[in-house]
Formats: structure tokens, sequence, C-alpha cells
């Protein structure tokens, strides 16, 4: 379903926090002069002793994003978590977290240490040393970051549509999907 499919993007391709999914309104998805989507991690979505972020979103897949949120739906991790555990994807207690755990592990191989820091500061971590080390002065300069960020990664799909979730396009959830209706 659409839920799972944003929501799973979210996590393993924009490193953001199940709480921080949960709580996306589409009014926290801004658009730049230049054309760049990002979301606004501010206050009413960040986790609590954490910092306000901004963080790359492809412009395909943020009006996917926005068509769902403004069409009343509330986003949820809980069904992709959910997946993950009956396939036996993760043996942790809350399995969402490998989504952003496994982002940090590809970053720490792929990325030079200032690229990382800034990594650190997409999943909401390291402010200070961030501030002082790597200081970004405007959301343009952020977001350029960010996309050769995902692009080192391989999370980045400018110029690919992202295609509405269907069994053609997501066969991965279609098959846990299947095996958590048998085990019912």
């Amino acid at each position: 379903d659409l839920n799972t499919y944003l929501s799973s993007v979210l996590g393993a391709e924009y490193f953001v926090r199940s709480l921080e999914i949960g709580r996306l309104k589409s009014k926290h998805i801004k658009k730049t002069a230049g054309g760049d989507y990002y979301l606004n991690i501010n206050k009413d979505v960040k986790k609590s002793k954490t910092f306000d972020r901004i963080a790359w979103i492809e412009p395909t897949f943020a009006k996917e994003l926005i068509s769902y949120l403004e069409s009343g739906k509330k986003l949820s991790t809980t069904k992709i978590s959910q997946l993950m555990t009956k396939a036996k994807l993760s043996d942790n207690a809350q399995p969402f977290y490998d989504l952003r755990r496994r982002g940090s592990a590809q970053a720490d191989q792929k990325l030079s240490d200032a690229e990382y820091r800034h990594f650190m500061y997409l999943q909401g971590h390291g402010k200070e040393r961030i501030e002082k080390i790597y200081n970004v002065s405007t959301i343009e300069k952020s977001i350029a970051t960010q996309k050769s960020i995902h692009g080192q990664l391989g999370t980045k799909r400018v110029a690919k549509p992202i295609p509405t979730p269907t069994p053609k396009t997501t066969p991965e959830i279609v098959k846990l999907e299947k095996q958590l209706a048998k085990q019912k």
C-alpha cells in the first residue's frame, strides 16, 4: 500500500525517524526558489531534545507525499516494521530503526569526513560538532551537499520518476504482504 511505500522510502532513503514520519504533514514539505523540495523537520516533527533540520527530497517523491498527506491520510511505519519482522529482515525490537542504521553504515564506508558530518546532521545527530566544523549557511547549500551524499550512497533518484506502488513496481512489499497473510 502507498503508506508502507512512502514510509519505507522516508526511512531507507531519507533517513527520517519513525516517530518523525508519523508527525509529518503536507505543510512540512517546502520548496526552494530553485525548485528543490525538502522536509522541514521542525519542532512539530522532530524527536524531542534534537534540533530543527531539513532533509532534501526528490521532486517526484515530494509531490507524491504531498498528495498523500493532503488527502487527509497519516503516515505510519507499523506495517513496514511488521513486514520486516515477519520476513526476518531484522531481529531488532524496532525494525524500522535498522533502515536508518543501514544508511549510517553505508555513509561510514563511502563518504568523506565532511560529508559524513553533514549526513549525521541529516539524521539529527551532532549539531554542535557540525556547527563548529561544517557550518552550512543556507538551505540551498545544505541541499547541494545532501544531493551529493545521496548520489554517493545510491539513494538519489533524480530524473527517474517514482512509480505509484503496484504489484509490478513493489514486488518485495507484495511478497512480504503475502508471507504475512499466510502466517495469520
